[in-house]
């Protein structure tokens, strides 16, 4: 199931698609169809209207605004008498040798490999509209499949509009990022440079109150300096110190770390470098502890910080040198195994993921059910395709997870394909002690210390999932 999608123009060729061709299936007019992912640009709600679109063109019923482009969109319904698709539904978009049209459908289903359809020989006398834009039918299990053509709406007039995202270079790499909220701004770091992050924690520290610091904040057995990044970067604020917050926590030279603010975590997203902009001088006195900003829409961008420059920053590194050790009885860190960046959460019981698995971390659709016997929840547009998502805990323990405001979609690769985890809760990002399962098996079990107390967690094994999704 590959829902990674290629800038470059794709073309139908009449030679037969290789067996590792994916392929969206999508309910349309009382039907299922098939269509090639490589073909899928997005899909998107459908808007409340469309925009009138003057077309002869068969089924054109408007066009949709889409990031300053006119798609023209078709109702197969309308063009071939099929029963009509419910009024905003969904528009999946098509990419046609650089082109976009769209076309209106009830709902996405799942993605399969083109092997695991059985193409059937049919012989078909029409030769109407039909059997031109769906000229193949293919079995899934018991399930009829009408394969589209996308090339044949082009060839029967239907009008397209050019598609104007620049396509990528192969060396615009993406690297992950935690977003996170402060003041009313988003900031992102690298994941990679997270020594963990804290939930709401109550502020102490009031002899380190100075500058941008605020005081301190405990993590595990280190005190650690706790800074507003507002005041940092010479950015206004409301001046109100608060007696508990959350912070993501930095890690400078040995013991030494640093913790930022944060009003709350909100994501890990996937920022390649050709997206972050020169950062405006206007925007912050200290500039230069910036990458530069994304922008997100005309009145909202991200700041994104620079973790080299905030360890080389004199003053930084000087509140950093204060974290120390202490707590009750002195404690120390006992945590077991190797040490390394995890990702908690709670699916049906406590689990983790070693962030180098996470891809991203998005948001659960309101409209997921895990009604039924199915892991699998729903399919969501995600980076301009498809993504299949699964109840992560009736995978692991059999029992459908209750899906609340906290639940979000853990987004991991299992045989190389893009797939979603639902998960009832995200709890945190932060060094953990892995260790052995009690048979020996390497790397079963998480540590997690706070306050005192060893909590465990399950480190889900994606390989053991792959029957479910592949």
């Amino acid at each position: 199931m590959d829902t990674s999608f290629s800038d470059a123009p794709v073309k139908t060729t009449q030679g037969a698609p290789t067996p590792t061709t994916s392929i969206a299936l999508i309910e349309c007019g009382g039907k299922v169809i098939g269509v090639e992912v490589a073909h899928v640009r997005e899909v998107i709600p459908e808007p409340p209207e469309l925009q009138p679109l003057p077309s002869s063109g068969p089924g054109v019923i408007g066009c949709l605004a889409l990031r300053g482009l006119a798609v023209p969109v078709v109702d197969f319904s309308n063009m071939l008498g099929w029963p009509p698709e419910p009024h905003l539904g969904i528009l999946v978009v098509l990419r046609i040798d650089g082109c976009l049209v769209a076309f209106r459908a009830r709902a996405t289903r799942r993605i399969v490999l083109r092997a695991q359809i059985r193409m059937q020989d049919i012989a078909i006398a029409a030769t109407g509209l039909g059997e031109s834009i769906f000229p193949r039918l293919g079995l899934l299990e018991e399930e009829a499949i009408a394969m589209l053509d996308p090339n044949a709406l082009i060839q029967l007039g239907i009008p397209s509009t050019r598609d104007s995202r620049v396509a990528a270079k192969a060396s615009d790499i993406s690297e992950q990022y935690l977003l996170f909220e402060m003041g009313g701004r988003d900031f992102v770091l690298p994941v990679a440079r997270v020594d963990g992050t804290v939930p709401e924690t109550e502020i102490g520290g009031h002899t380190l109150v100075s500058g941008p610091c605020e005081g301190s904040i405990r993590r595990l057995d280190l005190e650690i300096p706790l800074i507003n990044p507002l005041l940092m970067c010479g950015m206004a604020h409301d001046g109100m110190r608060p007696r508990a917050t959350g912070a993501i926590v930095l890690k400078f030279e040995g013991e030494q770390r640093l913790a930022l603010r944060a009003d709350r975590v909100r994501d890990i997203i996937q920022i390649k470098r050709s997206l972050i902009a020169p950062m405006p001088r206007v925007l912050a006195r200290r500039h230069d502890l910036f990458l530069g900003v994304v922008p997100v829409s005309e009145s909202h961008w991200y700041h994104v910080l620079d973790p080299t420059r905030l360890a080389e920053d004199p003053a930084l590194r000087n509140f950093a040198a204060l974290a120390r050790r202490g707590g009750a009885a002195g404690a120390t860190s006992t945590l077991r195994g190797r040490r390394s960046t995890g990702l908690l959460f709670r699916a049906s019981g406590d689990f983790a993921l070693p962030i180098e698995q996470v891809e991203e971390i998005v948001g659960l659709p309101p409209s997921a059910s895990t009604e039924g016997f199915s892991a699998h929840l729903c399919t969501i547009s995600h980076r301009g395709g498809l993504l299949p998502v699964f109840c992560l805990g009736q995978m692991l323990t059999g029992h459908a997870s209750n899906f609340g405001p906290l639940a979000a979609v853990i987004v991991v690769r299992i045989e190389g394909e893009k797939i979603g985890l639902a998960v009832e809760e995200m709890l945190a990002i932060e060094r953990v002690g892995f260790v052995e399962h009690a048979d020996g098996r390497p790397e079963g079990m998480v540590e997690r210390q706070q306050s005192g107390r060893k909590r465990s967690f399950s480190v889900v094994e994606l390989a053991e999932l792959a029957p479910y999704v592949v």
